[in-house]
């Protein structure tokens, strides 16, 4: 029972800020570069006087180079959830702010395929309780900090008519820094740092999206998304010892989503909305996996929303073009599922070169 409990405190640990900062970067990554993609091509016509082919060096298209500052806030209320094998789980309500900086290089080899490189860094920290068994003598509360760093492919099939495929693969390093402190009616509060807890993680992801014009103005985007998920977790904590470390250990996800994207342009001006639903395939309950698919666009850069393994997803937001500058976003998303409510307002930057 020792070795389980210590193990469950540091799995969760670990897939809080690995998943949550790592995975779901590619999908907010693919997006603004398509968008930036776009412009940037249109630009490009423009100066070589609407030739049909791009000029000596540029193969089938123009490299275009994206960075993309971004900030989110999220917040999760209050949970507990039973996780298998008759354990349950709970912990305080939370709240996270991450900075990040994406960098994107994306060259169209031809019309059906572009091949895109990914790198963003990220600094993130999480105020809010500490995971532990249901017990009403146990309760803590946790201060994480994690520096992210994620490299990895883009892939990007221009299906025509029939829509697109987004692929990719993921690379993430995660460190950790900050502390956690367990408190037990009678006992002493224990408390651990977190520094020198770090992970890796792995992400194959594949997009399916049809964008079908319903007016000059409407678009309607049903969308469906597979995400594969390795993490190795190493350093982690034990509880059960002031000073030791545990062996790394890792884990598989597996997460299935689909729904439906409107977008409304007017202008400079566009205004979108979006429902969706998300699965955890994997069939072992894993608190804590904070990457969904959620939809192409919309990424999730904060902690707990896959503590229920069937999540529901919607968002608002609207974007503005800045015509030879970029484009500034601002979007809100939630997620909600049995055991867990996340709410996340993302303001997002595109800067196409």
């Amino acid at each position: 029972m020792k070795k389980t409990l210590t193990f469950v405190f540091c799995l969760l640990w670990g897939s809080l800020g690995a998943l949550a900062l790592a995975a779901e970067r590619s999908d907010m990554g693919r997006s603004l570069q398509r968008m930036a993609l776009t412009a940037a091509s249109e630009k490009f016509l423009e100066r070589e006087n609407g030739r049909q082919a791009p000029s000596a060096g540029f193969g089938a298209g123009p490299l275009v180079i994206v960075v993309v500052p971004e900030f989110h806030y999220s917040h999760h209320g209050a949970i507990l959830g039973n996780v298998g094998n008759g354990v349950v789980l709970k912990s305080r309500s939370g709240h996270s702010q991450t900075g990040s900086v994406v960098f994107t290089a994306t060259k169209p080899l031809t019309d059906l395929f572009s091949l895109g490189f990914f790198y963003q860094y990220a600094y993130g920290s999480y105020s809010g309780g500490l995971t532990t068994p249901d017990l009403p003598n146990l309760d803590g509360h946790s201060e994480v900090n994690v520096n992210a760093h994620v490299v990895g492919l883009l892939g990007n099939f221009n299906l025509g008519s029939y829509g697109r495929l987004e692929t990719s693969v993921l690379q993430a390093f995660d460190s950790y820094s900050g502390q956690g402190t367990m408190l037990n009616n009678g006992v002493p509060a224990l408390t651990r740092s977190y520094t020198g807890t770090s992970d890796r993680v792995t992400s194959l992801m594949a997009f399916y999206v049809n964008d079908i014009p319903v007016s000059e103005r409407l678009t309607l985007s049903p969308y469906l998304g597979w995400r594969t998920v390795y993490v190795v977790l190493a350093n982690q904590i034990d509880w059960q010892d002031p000073i030791a470390h545990l062996p790394n250990s890792d884990a598989w996800a597996h997460l299935l989503s689909g729904g439906l994207k409107a977008t409304y342009a007017a202008g400079p001006w566009t205004l979108y909305g979006r429902l969706g639903a998300n699965y955890r395939v994997s069939r072992s309950d894993i608190p804590g996996f904070s990457s969904r698919a959620v939809s192409p666009g919309i990424a999730h850069l904060g902690w707990m929303t896959s503590w229920a393994r069937t999540i529901g997803t919607w968002g608002i937001g609207f974007s503005y073009t800045i015509p030879e500058v970029g484009i500034l976003d601002v979007g809100y998303n939630g997620f909600a599922g049995q055991d867990v409510g996340v709410h996340s307002l993302t303001m997002t930057a595109i800067f196409p070169f």
